[in-house]
């Protein structure tokens, strides 16, 4: 799983979404799910439809309540997407676009983290890769360079229209996926025909960190104006 489980939707999607990792933290159900869904495609690639992930591990929440809770880092990254393309914001419309499109192997987004492990929170996920790493069988730092290479290459043949990085604390690896492409923090920047886009994660709080739906809003509206730039 922390090899191979990138997340969720399809690889030639127009819009990507790419964050440091899933929340949660019940990596043996997860890898379960993984290893299950991935046996019933002609061609394992490493995402899930999202409703059909969170079916298998028997959570409810995000699909199949009426209506469904939105899920907290969802839904601000589909705050930017909504006012990229132009279409409503409103929670309503935010309930069925993640119920219904979201992450889905037939929808137009690719949801997918740099780590496929999954933490309650970034201390336990720090704790656990210090610890990890003392360990000689395995090397975190390649796993994490392989899959680096991996989206850095699938951005290039692919080149979708808009691609999100968040997550402040990993700008290294924003760096060496997006390379002189990265936009500042909060901004957006256009090369040949896709947008990138580098914002705060979306759970992240601080004295530094405006996380309000409208600067979420703001983004999705500066990637839309920076498609109509002319490259220099």
């Amino acid at each position: 799983m922390a090899r191979h489980f990138f997340g969720y939707g399809r690889w030639d999607a127009p819009y990507w979404f790419i964050g440091p990792e899933q929340g949660g933290g019940d990596n043996p159900e997860r890898a379960a799910a993984f290893s299950m869904l991935q046996k019933e495609k002609s061609t394992p690639d490493g995402l899930c439809d999202c409703l059909e992930f969170h079916r298998v591990i028997g959570e409810n929440r995000w699909h199949f309540k009426a209506p469904v809770d939105l899920q907290w880092t969802w839904k601000r990254l589909m705050l930017l997407l909504m006012s990229f393309l132009g279409r409503p914001t409103e929670n309503m419309n935010l309930c069925e676009y993640q119920r219904g499109c979201w992450g889905r192997a037939c929808g137009e987004s690719c949801v997918i983290d740099l780590s496929g492990l999954s933490f309650k929170c970034f201390r336990d996920s720090g704790d656990f890769y210090r610890e990890a790493g003392h360990n000689p069988a395995v090397s975190w730092r390649n796993i994490r360079v392989d899959r680096v290479k991996s989206i850095r290459d699938k951005i290039r043949d692919v080149k979708p229209s808009l691609v999100v990085l968040y997550g402040y604390s990993h700008w290294r690896y924003w760096r060496e996926i997006a390379g002189n492409d990265l936009p500042a923090r909060g901004a957006a920047k256009r090369a040949g025909n896709t947008v990138f886009v580098l914002g705060p994660h979306p759970a992240a709080y601080g004295t530094e960190i405006d996380n309000s739906d409208l600067t979420w809003e703001a983004l999705g509206k500066a990637a839309r104006r920076a498609t109509r730039e002319v490259n220099q």
